[in-house]
């Protein structure tokens, strides 16, 4: 693993403990305690399809094989689809790992790949009127408005959402 994606799992790594309340030393260790268990797929989620690691990063990452890195992204998705809240929480770790490693690249670029997981995980988000959906040039232009307004990415999505919910879109 390279200093970069070191440096990149560690903030991750800092983010998630912060938002699930875990310590880093236990989030690295064997333990299987349920709120260990759910941080780890936080963190697996985060660097999968924000940072693009791969299963094998992501293991080695962790101290975990592979494998088991597979399965934590599945439950992941599941639960991502499932929740709000937990959609949420994820978001907001994702965005202060991005904000501290702004150095180390474009903000605009991470802000796509964050908004093209929620594509990838989350088709479509469920409004009043029915399905609101985006093609890939729609996203784009989705992430730079956000960059421009400075506003937090989950509350410019959830803005977007009850926008058109309402028909102001």
């Amino acid at each position: 693993m390279s200093d970069a994606q070191a440096r990149t799992a560690g903030a991750v790594f800092r983010y998630v403990c912060k938002g699930w309340g875990v310590g880093l030393d236990a989030l690295l260790s064997t333990r299987r305690t349920a709120p260990l268990v759910e941080a780890r797929f936080a963190a697996v989620g985060i660097l999968r399809h924000v940072f693009l690691f791969s299963f094998s990063e992501i293991g080695r990452s962790l101290g975990r094989h592979h494998a088991t890195i597979m399965s934590a992204e599945e439950r992941v998705s599941e639960r991502y689809r499932a929740s709000y809240g937990y959609r949420y929480q994820l978001r907001t770790a994702a965005e202060r790992a991005l904000e501290q490693l702004g150095e180390d690249e474009s903000k605009a670029e991470a802000l796509v790949r964050l908004m093209g997981a929620d594509r990838q995980l989350v088709p479509k988000y469920r409004t009043a009127r029915g399905a609101l959906c985006l093609r890939d040039d729609e996203w784009a232009l989705v992430a730079e408005a956000v960059e421009r307004s400075g506003v937090p990415l989950a509350v410019f999505v959830r803005t977007a959402v009850l926008d058109a919910a309402r028909g102001d879109a």
